[in-house]
């Protein structure tokens, strides 16, 4: 059993804005058939913020999320999140498969729900390994793990620390992220054509990128906004690099399992048809050689 007050409070890191690297994350969660409205109350510093997560007591039925990038107007698939909800040992968990726009599986996290906000657990990196065709799982390490917090403080100079180290082939390149974010407002947000109340943080991340098998050592920086709207989580993702790149990153589907498999399905029948049509074209070209 856990001490839900301590295990999130005694891991909960705030440091001044001066201090401050990034934070970061996720999606979010119960929806309203009303118009929305921009919530005010602020109680001893701190807003609820628990609703603008994932809808976890309807996670028992997994749903997955499909995140695109857009660049000049045009969307392209670049993440799925299958999410579903578990009991263990006494406490709630979200465990989260990510996919490749291929379908084929490169990320799991685990995360533990607490009273007071989101813990990880796990997070791992997947990679098929050429010789044996096998997918190899390679865990990253957690420093800081909260991952959101559902009482937020609403002080400018408070932010929430998120911080890992990773390290994956082909390279094997140790890259530690370090996330902070803080609160900035409430608002709204038109998504699909409808409007949902929408919560707005600011975040910063800093990366730390070493290469000790050849040498070498940089640092890459980055800030933005996550926009999380009720009923649907992480709508909205913008980050500006220090070289002054734009990444923006969009929800632009929510699926069924049911429905996410099927688009696997028909993925995989489509490779295969192209695979059989260069195979033909092969032959072809051989006859008449």
């Amino acid at each position: 059993m856990y001490n839900h007050q301590l295990s999130f409070w005694g891991m909960k890191l705030v440091v001044a804005l001066s201090m401050a690297l990034p934070i970061a994350l996720l999606i979010a969660c119960d929806s309203t058939e009303n118009e929305p409205t921009i919530p005010t109350v602020v109680e001893q510093g701190f807003v609820q913020t628990k609703e603008y997560y994932y809808p976890i007591d309807k996670l028992t039925v997994p749903k997955v999320y499909e995140y695109s990038m857009v660049y000049e107007g045009e969307y392209y698939i670049d993440q799925y999140w299958e999410v579903k909800r578990s009991e263990r040992d006494g406490a709630t968990h979200l465990q989260m498969q990510g996919y490749n726009p291929l379908f084929q599986q490169n990320m799991y996290t685990e995360e533990l729900i607490l009273d007071d906000g989101v813990l990880t657990q796990k997070y791992d990196m997947l990679q098929l390994d050429s010789a044996t065709q096998e997918l190899r799982r390679y865990p990253n390490t957690l420093t800081q793990s909260i991952i959101f917090p559902f009482r937020t403080a609403t002080d400018s100079q408070m932010v929430y620390r998120y911080e890992t180290t990773s390290k994956t082939p082909p390279q094997f390149i140790t890259t530690k992220l370090v996330r902070d974010r803080k609160f900035k407002e409430f608002s709204t947000f038109d998504y699909q054509g409808k409007m949902y109340e929408a919560a707005i943080f600011s975040i910063k991340n800093l990366y730390d990128i070493e290469d000790k098998e050849n040498g070498g050592f940089w640092n890459m920086k980055a800030e933005g906004e996550e926009i999380y709207a009720k009923g649907l989580g992480l709508v909205q993702k913008r980050t500006v690099n220090d070289q002054g790149e734009v990444s923006l990153e969009q929800l632009t589907n929510v699926y069924s399992l049911a429905e996410f498999e099927e688009k696997m399905k028909n993925a995989e029948m489509k490779n295969a048809e192209m695979k059989n049509a260069e195979m033909k074209n092969a032959e072809i070209k051989n006859d008449l050689h």
